[in-house]
């Protein structure tokens, strides 16, 4: 009777996990494309109040979402009586299984309630951004990084209208797509320019669509000058200057480090980083009928077995994409594990009993982990960071 409790318990708190973390199928107006996948075409609920971060999920009952529609959010943020981000709304979190962001999707995002974007990141599954679809999205912001991933080819005019870009980072030559409109017909029209100091920008760009992009006079001059080589393209005052070879570009949503000293610390740091994952590395047992394999900083193997036998009820390898530090919730902290690291990454394989949870961990953008102190004890939670009540030891 205990054991079937237990196993009750953790699958309520994956599943209620995933569900805060995709919105709910409710969250969303949807539509089935003929590929049976989803595209999402605005909010359910006009009315409901959300703090200032939207979450596009990237599945709705287990369907991938492939697509946002035109102007999906476009009126609904816009709208100065809408009350769905009260305090402005600053952050969109897509999904990596989104193919395309369809016309006016997030036109007039920072005119909503005073919201300004920041660290916009487009998933490297992306082929198609609309028109006008993040128009007006960062005037407010602080100077912002954008990457235009390789698998980006097509973009809309006005796709990034009136935006403030620091760093610019175009991976590979798209197609401009849509008609003229009466402010604008460059994917980067409008933007402001004394705030752009870095492009990088790939090799032998049409003529024919070079000057239709939007980017400063003198950097598309000097880009020509230079026999239109790819590699990172750079401001000294009033001139553009090659600097080099392609550079990878930084996460959008960091700080830029621009000192000398932070650039220094910056290897040091990630020593000191890796030292502190590797802790976490080996098999963690529970009362023999949960183990937890972390083999290295890129795979997580979770299995709960049946009355301490070797048949498997869960299962799943954990492909880890990141370590992030993460402090530990109250629940976590008071059972003394002050060590933690937010995991962002997804499930490549999962079987057992409820194979299903496996698919439900994926609908989570992210699972923590802690330590205590002497590093013979771990805990392991799941979506909101909760103290989850499995204690492992290190075998």
């Amino acid at each position: 009777m205990n054991k079937k409790l237990l196993i009750t318990a953790f699958v309520l708190t994956l599943t209620v996990n995933s569900i805060v973390f995709t919105q709910s199928p409710d969250e969303f107006r949807i539509e089935q494309l003929p590929n049976g996948t989803i595209r999402i075409l605005g909010f359910l609920d006009t009315q409901k109040k959300r703090s200032d971060t939207m979450v596009i999920p990237n599945r709705i009952s287990g369907i991938p979402v492939t697509s946002i529609g035109d102007d999906a959010f476009y009126f609904q943020l816009q709208r100065s009586d809408f009350p769905t981000f009260p305090n402005g709304l600053e952050t969109i979190i897509l999904p990596d299984t989104l193919r395309e962001i369809g016309d006016n999707a997030f036109s007039h995002f920072t005119q909503q309630r005073g919201g300004k974007l920041n660290g916009l990141v487009i998933p490297r599954s992306v082929t198609k951004i609309g028109d006008s679809a993040f128009f007006d999205a960062t005037r407010q912001s602080s100077p912002q990084i954008l990457v235009l991933p390789s698998s980006v080819k097509e973009v809309g005019v006005c796709a990034f209208y009136s935006w403030n870009i620091g760093e610019l980072y175009i991976e590979s030559v798209f197609q401009i797509i849509g008609k003229p409109l009466g402010y604008g017909e460059e994917p980067f029209s409008s933007i402001n320019s004394s705030s752009l100091q870095k492009i990088t920008f790939p090799a032998n760009w049409p003529d024919s669509t070079l000057v239709k992009l939007g980017l400063p006079t003198g950097f598309i001059n000097y880009y020509k000058s230079q026999g239109k080589k790819a590699g990172t393209y750079v401001r000294n005052g009033q001139l553009w200057l090659y600097s080099g070879a392609a550079s990878s570009p930084p996460d959008p949503r960091s700080t830029v480090r621009t000192s000398e000293q932070s650039q220094q610390t910056q290897p040091q740091q990630q020593q000191q980083n890796n030292q502190e994952i590797s802790k976490f590395f080996g098999i963690w047992l529970w009362d023999g009928q949960m183990k937890i394999t972390i083999s290295d900083s890129n795979n997580l193997k979770l299995e709960l077995f049946f009355n301490n036998s070797g048949y498997q009820w869960v299962y799943f390898n954990y492909q880890i994409d990141s370590w992030t530090l993460s402090t530990p919730s109250k629940e976590v902290a008071d059972r003394g594990y002050t060590k933690g690291y937010k995991l962002s990454g997804k499930v490549v394989s999962n079987g057992g009993y409820f194979p299903w949870i496996g698919n439900q961990i994926n609908d989570t953008p992210n699972l923590f982990i802690y330590i205590d102190n002497n590093g013979k004890s771990l805990t392991f939670a799941s979506g909101d960071n909760k103290y989850t009540g499995w204690f492992f030891t290190k075998q």
